[in-house]
């Protein structure tokens, strides 16, 4: 039961926070989670792994981490939604 609901957390915030990203609406949120979900993969599932992502390692997951921590820092670019709303990159 509590996997479920952990599962549809999850898949809301792999989509909408994926979606919020591509467009730069509300950025630093959605950075700030999808860094939360891919560290938690990170520990749980490809840390045990290895390295490359032929293994189901960590390669990819890190790079995934590492653009979010870069969002979060810098936030969205003037073009993007936030950008066009006036909203500055929250640190």
């Amino acid at each position: 039961p509590l996997a479920s609901v952990f599962a549809v957390i999850l898949i809301a915030v792999e989509l909408l926070g994926g979606a919020a990203l591509m467009v730069g609406f509300m950025t630093h949120w959605a950075a700030k989670l999808t860094a939360v979900v891919a560290l938690v993969a990170l520990v749980t599932v490809h840390l045990s792994k290895g390295f490359f992502i032929s293994n189901g390692g960590v390669e990819f997951i890190l790079v995934l981490l590492a653009a979010s921590i870069s969002l979060m820092i810098t936030g969205a670019g003037a073009y993007s939604v936030d950008g066009m709303r006036g909203k500055p990159a929250q640190q």
